[in-house]
């Protein structure tokens, strides 16, 4: 027919419809999928979701990491060794520092981090004057970051305070021991304060900021921290410097003998500062109560300790017979 439209309807009707069907549709399928990928995935889901969940993770955790069999002797204190049970490999350990360069001033604070249990016995360091002298030391120590503290003299405890005769500038002196050692757990943080009005040679980096991690040698990590002129306690950022590197070494046992604690693997004789015990009596309801002819109840210890007697209250007078039972774990 013609695009454009009649004048007007004819007055006869339309032709008569062919007797010849229309073409029937083909029975063969169009094309399948092509089995290449989309150049995006579909947002479509999947063809049916899983009628369960998917597996629940186990209740145990999995195995420990093994280590390789720890050899005493051979001067490297591995994970399963400490300072008792190989003390040759795990006792006065130097984590060594910046030993060449760097300039003075009269103090230095830096962060510690123990990556196992450590006790931080003693400091070498260099001191900045050019003959052998005496000199007054003091060192400082607190838990924690000394960020924030740098004027705060009660934050810090005085754990080492001596005159000593130096070495030369380039040779460390050491300090021969704390007064007091300091134990820090493995995974906490611990600041050093080391001060002395002759000054000290620290070192200045040029590819650290204070708080970044300057030498690890697997059981103690030493950070980048702060330079301290003149004023021994102060938060004015004139007597600030950073970053700095402390120079020396720092001397630690490994293990946890020394935290106060007497640990399953200490005994008084392995570790007398923790687990020589002194007499202590724990005490609870002095007045009332009512009366029974027994009592059962459990003791949890935090450390390791020896129970080894019983006061009571009787709920009467005269002679009478005592027995005292005692099992492993709660008595239900």
């Amino acid at each position: 027919p013609t695009n454009a439209p009649i004048n007007a309807p004819t007055n006869g009707p339309t032709n008569a419809p062919t007797n010849v069907p229309t073409n029937a549709p083909t029975n063969v399928p169009t094309n399948a999928p092509t089995n290449a990928p989309t150049n995006m995935p579909t947002n479509a889901p999947t063809l049916a979701p899983m009628t369960g969940p998917t597996p629940s993770p186990t209740s145990p955790p999995t195995a420990k990491p093994t280590f390789g069999t720890a050899v005493c002797g051979n001067d490297i204190c591995e994970p399963t060794e400490d300072s008792i049970s190989c003390p040759g490999d795990c006792t006065d350990i130097k984590l060594a520092a910046s030993p060449d360069g760097g300039s003075g001033a009269e103090g230095i604070m830096f962060e510690v981090n123990a990556v196992r249990d450590v006790t931080i016995t003693s400091l070498d360091f260099h001191c900045a004057t050019g003959v052998s002298s005496n000199v007054d030391v003091e060192v400082y120590s607190k838990p924690g970051s000394f960020d924030g503290f740098e004027g705060d003299v009660t934050a810090w405890q005085l754990i080492h305070q001596d005159t000593i005769l130096t070495n030369r500038r380039n040779t460390p002196t050491p300090l021969n021991g704390f007064d007091t050692s300091i134990f820090v757990r493995g995974g906490t943080t611990q600041s050093f304060y080391l001060y002395t009005p002759n000054k000290i040679m620290y070192l200045t980096p040029s590819n650290l900021a204070s708080g970044e991690l300057a030498y690890n040698d697997g059981n103690v990590q030493l950070f980048a921290g702060v330079g301290v002129t003149e004023v021994k306690f102060s938060s004015t950022s004139s007597n600030i410097v950073s970053p700095r590197v402390f120079r020396g070494s720092i001397s630690y046992d490994a293990g946890s003998c020394g935290n106060g604690i007497c640990d399953n693997s200490e005994t008084s004789s392995t570790c007398p500062s923790d687990c020589t015990f002194t007499e202590q009596a724990l005490q609870m309801s002095p007045e009332g109560g009512s009366g029974a002819i027994g009592a059962m109840f459990s003791v949890k210890a935090l450390s390791n300790l020896e129970i080894y007697s019983l006061d009571f209250h009787s709920a009467r007078n005269g002679n009478d017979q005592v027995q005292v039972y005692t099992r492993p774990g709660p008595y239900a």
